[in-house]
């Protein structure tokens, strides 16, 4: 190699040809090396030679499968909506349009190569008409088998035609949607974004909106209804931003709107749960307090929770929290979502209830102030633990479920909107999903710090980055329920023990010890009555109505009357 480059000094008046050598050069060792080296490495006729040559194969092995997996898991189009331990008997679901960047969500919805090599919803489409096609066919079973071809056809033909529509109505709602959810909205702003879905898709059935009532400001609350017709014997009632201050969450609940009418044609299970289900959702409960956090400046406005409404008749001050208000509906807000789902429930159809909040990052299931039968609390139970579970997107949330036997167990502030659909109405499946981040731990120099507040000043302040995540986990949260309910039979008709129909708002309880026999009766264990009635002593009747979740109206005394957060109606 030295005489080489010497010749070519010579030849090149003193500048070798220095590309012409290296690659003869680099042919060369190549040659040696694959000639010469690996069969003398490699040499089965040695131990050394087949040791070297079995881990060479267990790592080009290892190479292949990486490469076939993550070209796999790249297109996000096999993910199983259901979570890890969701059943087999329903097949893979698509998850690419819940998951990954929007603006490659949406491209994968548009059809395309992009989602076919992941098996994702084009390819699920196909195999579907493919099915039909088969189990149809003419010519091999008379006219019975015939119609019922064309019947397939029929749906097939359907179901592509909805398809390609939803798809050229998401194309034209693309840029917009995708504007929107990058900061927060407020007011107009929002109720204008979900009308022009409203106008858009209309016509096809799968939502409508309604006003059902008014603020003390006077300012509309504005009920949105997804779902196919008014055959749905099931409905999901969900409500948000009982909190002005919450401005996530408003955003959390337009994204389920509008993101699950874009869906209802293309993702299988989007059209399974909207043609079972209704979906009502309330985005904003509290626009006046959310007002009140936009405008006004100063005095920790940003970080106000109630409403404008005077605390009582001819006060000057202002501001009743609305998430304690449920047990009492003392607020034209409350009071609203109240008579909304007493007609809904009048008419059968209401099964189930979910109260968005921010930011906890978990499920909270309602603690039982009254007798709920086992087998109700058991699908409580297992329907918190799915949404949870399918949830976990970015954030892990968990599940809290608190079932106490004793009918006088305490309720937590947050949990009160789920504890009055649950002990009133008898809704089993009622759900406080509160959304991620989570909240900070809380500090160590508090003396009293169990637990931390979800509407802690920092926790409330979402970063703009972080909308889209939590409104897909807030969606893919109510999709797991309405799953469960388009999946079930129907709903129970009563889950309380004892009487066929949930005591209203206000009743009052029959005696301790009779309701201690229907407790009895339904196999739980009165562990801490005794220890109650220490607590109690004498002031039974007092703590029944604070603690017991009864919330009666009418026997409300004067502190309670004096009371700042004005629940009383007197």
């Amino acid at each position: 190699q030295w005489s080489a480059i010497g010749s070519g000094l010579v030849q090149g008046g003193g500048r070798p040809a220095m590309a012409g050598d290296a690659l003869s050069r680099l042919r060369t060792q190549a040659l040696i090396f694959f000639s010469v080296t690996v069969p003398k490495r490699f040499d089965t006729k040695t131990r050394e030679g087949r040791t070297r040559l079995a881990y060479a194969a267990a790592v080009v092995l290892l190479l292949v499968l990486a490469v076939v997996t993550l070209s796999d898991g790249s297109t996000d189009a096999a993910v199983d909506l259901r979570g890890p331990a969701g059943g087999a008997a329903g097949g893979v679901r698509s998850n690419a349009l819940f998951d990954g960047d929007d603006d490659d969500d949406d491209d994968d919805d548009e059809g395309g190569a992009a989602a076919a090599p992941g098996g994702g919803l084009e390819d699920e489409d196909e195999d579907d008409e493919d099915d039909e096609d088969e189990d149809g066919g003419g010519g091999r079973g008379g006219g019975a088998q015939e119609s019922e071809a064309a019947d397939g056809d029929g749906a097939a033909d359907d179901a592509s035609t909805l398809r390609s529509e939803q798809q050229m109505r998401q194309t034209e709602m693309k840029p917009d949607f995708t504007t929107f959810f990058e900061g927060y909205r407020h007011g107009t702003e929002i109720d204008t974004f979900i009308q022009s879905y409203v106008a858009k898709y209309s016509e096809l059935g799968i939502i409508r909106s309604s006003v059902i009532g008014t603020t003390h400001e006077k300012r509309q609350l504005n009920m949105y209804t997804i779902g196919k017709g008014s055959a749905a014997r099931k409905s999901i009632v969900v409500v948000g931003s009982e909190h002005g201050c919450e401005w996530s969450v408003p955003i959390y609940l337009t994204y389920l709107i509008t993101r699950l009418v874009q869906l209802y044609g293309i993702n299988a299970e989007v059209t399974e749960v909207l043609d079972a289900v209704q979906i009502h959702v309330l985005p904003e409960l509290n626009p006046d307090g959310a007002s009140y956090t936009v405008n006004i400046k100063g005095h920790d406005a940003r970080h106000y929770t109630k409403n404008r409404a005077p605390i009582r008749r001819h006060s000057s001050v202002k501001g009743v929290d609305l998430r304690e208000d449920w047990p009492h509906a003392s607020q034209l807000e409350v009071k609203a979502v109240h008579d909304y789902m007493q007609e809904l429930k009048a008419k059968n159809h209401l099964s189930a209830f979910v109260a968005v909040q921010c930011c906890g990052g978990a499920v909270y299931a309602p603690r039982n102030a009254t007798c709920v039968l086992p087998e109700a609390l058991s699908e409580q139970l297992e329907v918190g633990q799915a949404i949870a579970r399918d949830m976990n997107i970015q954030h892990s949330y968990a599940f809290d479920h608190y079932a106490k036997p004793s009918r006088h167990a305490k309720v937590h502030s947050d949990s009160y909107a789920v504890h009055w659909a649950q002990n009133t109405l008898g809704l089993n499946l009622a759900y406080t999903l509160s959304a991620a981040p989570s909240a900070p731990e809380p500090s160590s120099k508090r003396k009293h710090s169990s637990s931390t507040k979800i509407s802690d000043k920092k926790a409330i302040e979402v970063a703009e980055k972080d909308l889209i995540t939590g409104s897909r986990e807030v969606t893919k949260g109510v999709v797991a329920l309405g799953r469960h309910l388009a999946e079930s039979a129907g709903r129970r008709r009563n889950v309380l023990c004892g009487a066929a129909v949930a005591p209203e708002l206000g009743a009052v309880d029959d005696e301790e010890e009779g309701d201690d026999e229907v407790v009895d009766g339904a196999s739980f264990n009165n562990e801490d009555d005794g220890e109650e009635d220490e607590d109690v002593s004498g002031d039974v009747d007092e703590d029944e109505d604070e603690d017991g979740g009864n919330f009666a109206k009418g026997d409300a005394d004067e502190d309670e009357d004096e009371d700042a957060s004005g629940f009383a109606r007197g």
